[in-house]
């Protein structure tokens, strides 16, 4: 990439004014002792997929002269509950007959793996719930793996067939702020989102309130995948007439 780099500034006289540095950053000496402002492109799947945040906090508590400097300056993950009967068919269902032959339990180890796609805002079923923010002037390393609450309320009777999973990244400056948005309701990106199919469709109506917890670490198989656990309580919104437990749910999921 640097050798392709070099080319157009070189081709428009900034050869004085940009240096170009190849290596891991954190191995890199640079010429100077601090720097001004660190941008980087470092998003993955779900924000933290394939854990290069680390790099950017390495670098900003190196060198960077005034933390606030640091862009994206805030990236926050969201969580929003889905209905998508055509994907879920043709991902997972279809295990069911393949061919006249009955192959379910392969949906057992499909379901633990996070999908990454598209999802049309048509499908989305509910409220959207910021599940974690992070500063990028402060966060550390250690609250990259975290277990947070979450609230979702159904906006449409349907069938949830997943909770998915996004997020927004903020650079805000003095005068003028910029998101980047990659949920469903907003023009597709190369990060699509990230779909937690639940094992079965949960019929859903208006009002009623998914409540519970999702917890994010890094997997010890693989420091690029992510180590996801999924469980929540899914209350009413018209209680019924004869007294029932509450539907729970619960399930891991790796990103990879």
């Amino acid at each position: 990439v640097t050798v392709v780099v070099s080319v157009p500034y070189r081709e428009n006289g900034y050869e004085d004014k940009i240096k170009l540095i190849r290596g891991k950053l954190e191995e890199v000496e640079l010429p100077v002792d601090k720097v001004d402002i660190i941008i980087s492109e470092w998003m993955g799947y779900f924000l933290l997929f394939e854990s290069m945040l680390d790099t950017v906090i390495f670098s900003r508590d190196k060198w960077l002269r005034d933390p606030s400097h640091v862009y994206p300056n805030v990236c926050r993950m969201k969580l929003v509950a889905v209905s998508d009967e055509t994907e879920r068919e043709a991902r997972i269902d279809f295990w069911d007959n393949v061919y006249g032959f009955k192959m379910s339990c392969m949906k057992t180890e499909i379901l633990k793996e996070a999908s990454v796609q598209c999802m049309e805002e048509s499908r989305v079923i509910s409220s959207t719930h910021t599940l974690k923010e992070f500063h990028l002037t402060r966060v550390t390393v250690a609250e990259l793996q975290f277990e947070e609450p979450f609230q979702l309320t159904i906006e449409q009777d349907s069938l949830c067939h997943a909770i998915v999973g996004f997020f927004e990244a903020e650079f805000e400056g003095p005068q003028h702020c910029e998101v980047l948005k990659t949920g469903p309701q907003s023009p597709p990106t190369h990060w699509k989102q990230t779909v937690f199919y639940l094992q079965d469709p949960i019929p859903v109506q208006t009002g009623d309130v998914m409540e519970g917890k999702m917890s994010v670490s890094r997997s010890k198989k693989d420091p690029r995948a992510l180590d996801i656990s999924l469980s929540f309580t899914l209350s009413p919104f018209i209680p019924p007439q004869t007294a029932t437990k509450p539907l729970t749910f619960s399930s891991k999921y790796i990103l990879r």
